[in-house]
């Protein structure tokens, strides 16, 4: 996938675009089989009894419900795994941020990834749109994924 000038002009004019299927489907099977293994972890240290076979969505239900905090944690676990590191240079996002970025991929610093769930029923981690340069004045040249 290329990062091609209608993606470089709505990013420059709207502040971001839209790169539909930019992680295959596999890579985000084994996302999924990999933080269901981290929340699983988490519910075993917090004592919350659910089926290893609920649903992914039921899962992070169960643990918002139960211990918010407990979710927050595995994201932050996650982040640190080896899966979490792969997703981020096996799915082609360094590549495509370094075509956006005019930046060879060697020089691109990567942080993270870094989980956000936001549950729509959910007031207390509602993200909302805006600008990360507001929030790092002197490191206006980065990228955010965001994957539904």
């Amino acid at each position: 996938m290329n990062f091609d000038e209608l993606h470089r002009q709505n990013l420059k004019e709207d502040g971001y675009t839209i790169i539909p299927k930019v992680v295959s489907q596999n890579l985000l099977d084994e996302f999924e089989r990999s933080a269901r293994g981290i929340i699983l972890m988490q519910a075993k240290k917090i004592g919350l009894q659910i089926s290893e076979s609920a649903s992914f969505d039921d899962l992070i239900l169960a643990m918002s419900k139960s211990d918010q905090k407990a979710l927050v944690e595995a994201c932050l676990l996650f982040q640190s795994t080896n899966f979490g590191r792969k997703f981020l240079l096996d799915s082609g996002v360094a590549e495509l941020t370094a075509q956006a970025l005019n930046c060879p991929v060697d020089l691109l610093v990567i942080t993270g990834p870094h989980f956000r769930i936001n549950i729509p029923e959910a007031k207390d981690r509602l993200y909302l749109w805006h600008s990360e340069s507001h929030w790092y004045p002197k490191r206006r040249h980065f990228m955010n994924l965001w994957l539904p």
